[in-house]
């Protein structure tokens, strides 16, 4: 059994970020503008959605009420009204409780790739007729945002994961596209695929080899690595019984060393092993690893990701760039088991290697 989000420990997140799904600090390192996963479902329009996640509050309204905007970072709207879905409407999770206003000026490294990426994986969470689920559309819109993502910063290391990622994510869109109506949400594309003969070989939880349910399988299982991955450039909390600053740690002091991580090629072999390697054959058991061989020094990696020179990485830009990193592996870690579930549910883990 893949050692995924459920066997693995965040422990390391509050390090850089509040470590909790609710309540993730937006103020100086990370710009999607809202906190992720209120309990209280609701709908709004698509396009206001997209705008209010944009700018961090978009006019000031709530996509709920229309109102309660603010202006401080510390401030927080509540909303108890709701709205009738429509064909135009999504059903998303309520961001305007417990929502920090936060204004341009405090943003930094604003609108990056990672931003991106942060946000669009926060938007495909989805809830409706009271089962948790997945938004469809807008979980492939995040996995094309962070395939852009890798290839910015992953260079030729990670050029078979893009690549594979790529191919996958081709064959999850190709269903989706055909009907996107049908499918609001990863229940539904997988349910349909199962229902229609000929997709899937018969009996057992096989595949079939270019069904959209394939595509996710191991699009899920990439992001799973990646995760891991990600999560290793963030330094372990302090040892117990470290003076404590409520599960955030300062930057470093003037003439402190930052803590660093552990090197992206050790880690990137690690994930490897537990993610991925359980279902390669011998062929991709040896070109995997060879191409892993390849990645950067941590530091190289890190500026990639914050979009800035490597002699521009001080201590300040390496400890906003890494939270932000942290807010991305929050996200993807419930995101991922939700994800892996509605395949267990449906029967449809296939753990035929390739």
């Amino acid at each position: 059994m893949i050692a995924d989000s459920r066997t693995r420990s965040i422990s390391k997140i509050p390090y850089y970020s509040t470590g909790t799904l609710n309540e993730l600090e937006l103020d100086g390192y990370c710009d999607f503008g809202f906190p992720i996963g209120s309990s209280t479902p609701t709908t709004c329009d698509e396009d206001d959605y997209d705008e209010y996640c944009d700018d961090g509050g978009g006019d000031g309204k709530s996509p709920s009420n229309g109102g309660g905007g603010g202006s401080s970072s510390s401030s927080s709207s509540t909303s108890t009204s709701t709205s009738t879905s429509s064909p135009s409407s999504v059903a998303t999770w309520s961001f305007a409780s417990t929502l920090p206003r936060v204004t341009s000026s405090k943003l930094d490294l604003r609108n990056s790739r990672l931003d991106e990426v942060i946000r669009a994986f926060a938007r495909a969470f989805a809830r409706g007729g009271g089962v948790r689920d997945v938004d469809a559309g807008r979980l492939l819109r995040a996995c094309r945002a962070h395939l852009d993502l890798m290839r910015s910063v992953g260079g030729s290391a990670l050029c078979l994961v893009a690549r594979d990622l790529e191919n996958n994510l081709r064959k999850a869109e190709a269903v989706y596209h055909t009907s996107p109506g049908k499918f609001p949400t990863l229940t539904s594309l997988l349910e349909h695929e199962r229902d229609t003969p000929g997709v899937h070989p018969p009996g057992g939880n096989c595949l079939g080899e270019t069904s959209a349910a394939m595509g996710l399988l191991w699009i899920r299982r990439s992001l799973a690595f990646q995760s891991h991955l990600f999560e290793s450039l963030i330094p372990s909390p302090p040892e117990e019984g470290a003076p404590s600053s409520g599960g955030i740690i300062p930057p470093p002091s003037p003439g402190e060393n930052a803590p660093t991580g552990r090197h992206p090629r050790d880690a990137a072999n690690e994930a490897y092993q537990l993610h991925l390697a359980p279902y390669h054959g011998w062929m991709l058991r040896a070109a995997f690893p060879a191409s892993l061989s390849q990645m950067p020094h941590r530091d190289v990696f890190l500026s990639k990701f914050g979009e800035v020179g490597i002699d521009d990485l001080d201590r300040d830009m390496e400890y906003k760039i890494v939270r932000k990193l942290g807010a991305l592996v929050s996200t993807l870690e419930p995101l991922l088991m939700l994800w892996r579930e509605c395949f267990e549910r449906l029967d449809l883990e296939d753990n035929r290697r390739v």
